[in-house]
């Protein structure tokens, strides 16, 4: 009798058994797979973060003075950008800093090329910033005519703070290449838009200037 039970109950048993070892089984792969993966659309984010860059970082990066790691960040902002704006700003930012780390040609070329008659203000803007990079750089001549350029035929209403500092620029070309009335004119001109800007310390600066070339002509 005993033996026609093991032969009853056998069948069950070794099915039991086999689900026991297939739970474990189980459980052994799960401990071994690790934490769950990210959603795809997360991951696709973080994804997108990597490759375009954070311009609120590359700024933050360039405000604390750590330029080599905002020059990477720009560039990500740059040839990545969701929009023309985004990757306009990139460009702008990726030339401060390298004019920041005194690496002044390649400035110029990341903000070129340039137009003779640029129809937009974040144009000029870019062509004064390079026109300030060229007079660093000692292309004096370059320099003058760039900033020109970037001040002239301009059709719009308001005097926004670059053009203070493209008018500084220009008349420190002028002064370099032997134009000193054509200085005192431009130093006139930044006192006057950083004034209307409130920047009162740029446009004191920018008086005095023209006061002392002014006794001395």
């Amino acid at each position: 009798m005993g033996n026609g039970m093991m032969r009853a109950f056998g069948p069950a048993a070794c099915l039991l058994c086999l689900l026991a070892v297939a739970g474990c089984a189980t459980l052994t792969r799960d401990r071994d797979a690790g934490p769950v993966a990210a959603p795809v659309e997360r991951q696709t984010s973080l994804a997108e973060e990597m490759i375009t860059g954070d311009r609120g970082r590359a700024w933050s990066l360039y405000g604390r003075g750590q330029y080599p790691e905002a020059v990477i960040e720009f560039r990500k902002v740059m040839a990545y950008g969701r929009t023309v704006e985004e990757r306009e700003d990139g460009r702008f930012g990726l030339a401060k800093c390298l004019i920041r780390m005194e690496m002044f040609a390649q400035a110029v070329d990341t903000l070129g090329p340039f137009s003779t008659s640029p129809q937009t203000d974040a144009t000029r803007r870019r062509m004064a910033l390079a026109g300030q990079a060229m007079l660093l750089d000692g292309r004096t001549g370059d320099a003058e005519t760039l900033l020109e350029i970037a001040l002239t035929d301009r059709d719009a209403p308001d005097v926004p703070p670059w053009m203070g500092a493209c008018s500084a620029n220009l008349a420190r070309a002028y002064l370099y290449n032997d134009k000193p009335a054509k200085a005192v004119t431009m130093y006139e001109k930044a006192a006057d838009i950083f004034r209307q800007a409130g920047r009162a310390d740029a446009a004191t600066r920018a008086e005095e200037m023209a006061e002392s070339l002014r006794a001395a002509l």
